[in-house]
C-alpha cells in the first residue's frame, strides 16, 4: 500500500488527508510542524505519527501524557505503535479518524528530495528544506504519484 487516506470531522466539516510512503504525517496541535493540526487542548503538540515501513503504514503515539484509542479495543501509550489498514478507527483527544481505502493515483508531481534529511519537499514552495533548513539547490528531483 503506497497511500493511506484519513478522514475526520473538524468544526462540522469533513476533512481528508492522504499519507504516502514518501511523506509521513504528524498529527497534533503544533502549527508548522504537524501536517494535520487539531484545535483540541486534549491533543498534544505532536501527538501521533503515521509512517510507512516495508509497505505497511504504522500509527505511533508520540505523546508522553495522552493515549490514542484504537479500534475501540485498545489504547496506545507513549511510543507504542500498531499497523494501519482500511477500516481502522483511532481517536486523538475528541477527534476520531477513519482509515479509508486508498484511491488509485491520478497524477504525478515533481518533488525535491533534500540531500541532508532525505524528505520530499514541494518544488514550488521554498528554496530551503522545511524540515532541516538545508538549501534544496542540490536536492534530487523525483516524480511522486498522488
Amino acid at each position: 500500500m503506497r497511500t493511506l487516506t484519513l478522514t475526520w470531522q473538524a468544526q462540522g466539516q469533513w476533512q481528508r488527508h492522504a499519507v504516502t510512503a514518501e511523506r509521513p504525517c504528524i498529527i497534533g496541535r503544533q502549527v508548522g510542524v504537524c501536517q494535520i493540526v487539531l484545535d483540541d487542548r486534549s491533543v498534544s503538540r505532536q501527538h501521533a505519527s503515521i509512517y510507512a515501513e516495508n509497505n505497511v503504514f504504522h500509527l505511533r503515539n508520540l505523546s508522553q501524557s495522552s493515549i490514542i484509542s484504537f479500534n475501540h479495543r485498545f489504547r496506545l501509550t507513549y511510543n507504542q505503535e500498531t499497523p494501519l489498514k482500511p477500516g481502522d478507527i483511532f481517536r486523538l483527544g475528541t477527534t476520531p479518524f477513519t482509515v479509508m481505502p486508498s484511491q488509485q493515483p491520478t497524477a504525478k508531481v515533481l518533488k525535491i528530495k533534500c540531500a541532508r534529511c532525505g524528505k520530499l519537499a514541494d518544488s514550488h514552495l521554498e528554496e530551503f528544506c522545511p524540515w532541516c533548513g538545508r538549501s534544496l539547490a542540490n536536492g534530487e528531483i523525483v516524480e511522486v504519484e498522488l
